[in-house]
C-alpha cells in the first residue's frame, strides 16, 4: 500500500495546460493474416504468434489554429503499398551512401545520421548530422545562423568592381549596390521580404566603410559553443535542461542584434561636487 502522504494522485505537468498551436492525429489500419508457428515447449514460458499484422490503409488529421499558416487537413491512402517508406529508393541509397551532413558539411560520426526532412510537405531533403536536426527548432534557426562564418580578419578594399563574381574559395565580401525589388518578387516574397529595414539612411550617414567594397576572411568562431550547446540540449533529460541548452544560443544572438544607440545612461547624483566632475 501506498505510505501516506504518497497515495494522492497529483498533476504537476503544467506546461501542458498551454493549448498547442497544431496537433497531428494519425491512425493505421491493418489485416490480421494467420500464421503457422512452431509448437513451443510447455515447461516453459512462450509468446505463440497467431497472426502478423498487414497495414492495408492510414490516416493522418493535421490540426491548426492558425489557418494563415497552415490550413487543418485530411490525408488518407490505402493499397498495396502502403507500408512503403517514406523515401524512395534513389533517396534511401543517396542517405545510405552519404558521408557528410549536407547542412554543416561535417563528415557523420558512428550512429549519428539522420534523415532530414521538410516538416510540412514531408519531402525528404538529405541526410544530415544529429546537432542538425535538432527540431532545427524549427529547427534551431538561431543556433544554425550562428553556426555559419563570420568575417573576423583579413580585411582588404577590393578595387575590382567585379569582384563579387569570382569571389576565391574561403573569401567573402560585402557589397554595396542598388537594388531593384519589383512587384512580382515581393509577391513571392511577402512572408520573408529582402533586404527589410526600418529608415532609409542617407549617404551622409554611411561611413566610407559603408559605402565601398569590402573583402573579408569568415570564419565560423561562433559554431564550436553553438554545436555544443545544441548537443548538449538533444541529451537533455528535462524540460529546464533542454531550455537552458536553447537559451545559451538564443540569447546571444539577441545580444548581437540589440541597437544600443537608442540607449541611454541615467546617474541620479546627490553631491554637488560629484555633479560638477560630469
Amino acid at each position: 500500500m501506498p505510505e501516506p502522504g504518497k497515495n494522492i494522485l497529483e498533476f504537476n505537468n503544467h506546461h501542458f495546460k498551454n493549448r498547442l498551436p497544431f496537433v497531428i492525429y494519425c491512425d493505421f489500419e491493418a489485416c490480421n493474416i494467420p500464421m503457422q508457428s512452431c509448437t513451443p515447449d510447455p515447461d516453459k514460458s512462450y509468446t505463440k504468434p497467431i497472426s502478423k499484422q498487414e497495414i492495408n490503409s492510414y490516416g493522418m488529421y493535421v490540426h491548426s489554429d492558425y489557418p494563415e499558416i497552415y490550413k487543418s487537413q485530411y490525408f488518407h491512402y490505402d493499397g498495396d503499398d502502403v507500408d512503403k517508406p517514406i523515401l524512395n529508393k534513389y533517396e534511401e541509397d543517396e542517405f545510405q551512401e552519404a558521408t557528410e551532413c549536407y547542412i554543416c558539411g561535417k563528415e557523420f560520426e558512428e550512429n549519428n545520421k539522420v534523415r532530414e526532412h521538410d516538416h510540412l510537405s514531408g519531402k525528404y531533403r538529405g541526410a544530415a548530422c544529429q546537432s542538425c536536426n535538432t527540431k532545427e527548432d524549427a529547427n534551431n534557426l538561431y543556433g544554425w545562423s550562428m553556426s555559419k562564418k563570420l568575417p573576423t580578419k583579413d580585411f582588404k578594399w577590393e578595387e575590382d568592381p567585379d569582384y563579387y563574381k569570382k569571389v576565391p574559395k574561403g573569401r567573402g565580401c560585402l557589397i554595396k549596390c542598388d537594388l531593384k525589388y519589383t512587384d512580382k518578387c515581393k509577391k513571392k516574397t511577402i512572408k520573408y521580404p529582402l533586404a527589410p529595414e526600418k529608415t532609409r539612411p542617407k549617404k551622409e550617414e554611411l561611413s566610407n566603410y559603408q559605402l565601398n567594397l569590402l573583402g573579408n576572411k569568415p570564419l565560423d568562431w561562433l559554431a564550436k559553443y553553438i554545436n555544443f550547446n545544441t548537443e548538449q540540449r538533444t541529451k537533455s533529460k528535462s524540460d529546464f535542461e533542454k531550455d537552458l541548452w536553447k537559451l545559451m544560443n538564443n540569447s546571444f544572438y539577441g545580444k548581437t542584434l540589440e541597437d544600443i544607440r537608442g540607449r541611454s545612461e541615467i546617474k541620479l547624483l546627490t553631491d554637488r561636487e560629484e555633479v560638477k566632475n560630469i
